[in-house]
């Protein structure tokens, strides 16, 4: 069937915008974190990477970190959508998340985002190393939650459900040792919606 005219425009728009979301990624991938400050500069927006670490410390969520500093120079954000160019507020995220893994193991930091990420990448992980990768999710989780004094487990991952999640994942950990069981509890003991039957501890 021959398409309209209109069919055809919209899918070059969809291709346009691909290509240009393709660049924009390629562009924040490459660039480094002292040219990425340097650009933002020139916008009016003054960062630096100790600044970043510093609030980081602070609140342990790039997330947060992200708003904090997004809401601070709000109207120099708002002035850099309305530009052409790659630069956005997405900048600030890139930024963020270059200066954390350039200074942090982020396989262990009890970030959300990157907690988030881990989960995401367990279908990646060999054999012998996945229990030690979830139990290394559920530690993360447990000192996110006393750092910020969070008590719930819904909600703390955005969409994810956590308590379905670790339910599955903990079937295909099978050294269940004195360690796994004091992991599993430290979950427990922190999250007052834990499931508790994702293993019973006997």
């Amino acid at each position: 069937m021959k398409k309209s005219n209109k069919q055809l425009e919209m899918l070059l728009k969809i291709q346009k915008a691909f290509e240009s979301l393709k660049e924009t990624m390629t562009y924040y991938e490459n660039i480094s974190i002292d040219d990425l400050i340097l650009e933002l500069s020139k916008h009016g927006i003054i960062l630096s990477e100790q600044e970043i670490l510093d609030k980081y410390q602070e609140y342990y969520n790039s997330k947060d970190v992200d708003d904090y500093f997004y809401e601070r120079d709000l109207e120099l954000w708002d002035r850099l959508e309305n530009k052409k160019g790659f630069l956005s507020s997405d900048a600030l995220t890139w930024l963020i998340r270059k200066i954390i893994e350039k200074n942090y193991d982020v396989e262990t930091l009890c970030d959300p985002y990157f907690i988030m990420n881990r989960i995401d990448d367990l279908d990646n992980v060999p054999k012998k190393q996945y229990q030690e990768k979830v139990l290394g999710i559920i530690e993360s989780l447990v000192e996110y939650a006393k750092k910020r004094n969070v008590h719930n487990i819904e909600g703390m991952l955005e969409m994810y459900d956590v308590n379905v999640i670790l339910k599955d994942e903990i079937r295909r950990c099978h050294q269940r040792d004195a360690h796994f069981k004091k992991v599993l509890q430290s979950y427990y003991d922190t999250f007052e919606d834990a499931d508790h039957s994702i293993y019973k501890i006997k």
